[in-house]
């Protein structure tokens, strides 16, 4: 279900908000996850989903796992989507969430993931500092929570 491994969906539904202004409500990126083949057991198989908002939205996509290429990528306008490992910074368990900029020399993001308190232990509170409904954290932290997963990034951008 979208509550239980729907933060692919969400991602996807912040992405489009970040590059074209539109808002697409959770169900409609919902609806173009499932009839398009992009949600599977256990949640969202982002390759094909990312390659569904490129072609209805107007994107385009690549794919990495090197943090200066994501951090390159995020300086010329771009966002992404961040395939985290679940190891405990981000989630427990695999996680999407997006980057939309870097701010300062950290990472600007959305966690669909996010509630009141989930950034409040220790470990968490040293490295993630929650503004309203959104993170900076240093661009290695994410890099580390991703460790293991390939690719690690979904670079989207405007076509053209």
């Amino acid at each position: 279900t979208i509550k239980s491994g729907g933060c692919g969906v969400c991602a996807a539904v912040n992405v489009v908000g970040a590059l074209t202004g539109k808002a697409i409500s959770v169900r409609v990126m919902r609806d173009l996850a499932v009839n398009g083949g992009a949600r599977v057991s256990g949640g969202t198989d982002m390759r094909r989903l990312a390659s569904l908002i490129c072609g209805k939205y107007g994107l385009k996509v690549a794919t990495t796992s090197s943090l200066p290429e994501l951090q390159r990528h995020l300086i010329r306008g771009g966002v992404a989507i961040c395939n985290s490992a679940g190891r405990g910074m981000f989630s427990t368990g695999g996680h999407y969430v997006t980057a939309l900029g870097l701010l300062d020399g950290r990472v600007c993001l959305a966690d669909p993931g996010l509630y009141a308190g989930k950034y409040s232990t220790s470990r968490r509170k040293k490295a993630v500092t929650v503004t309203g409904d959104l993170l900076l954290t240093a661009p290695q932290v994410l890099d580390d929570d991703c460790i293991g997963r390939w690719p690690r990034y979904y670079l989207l951008q405007r076509r053209g």
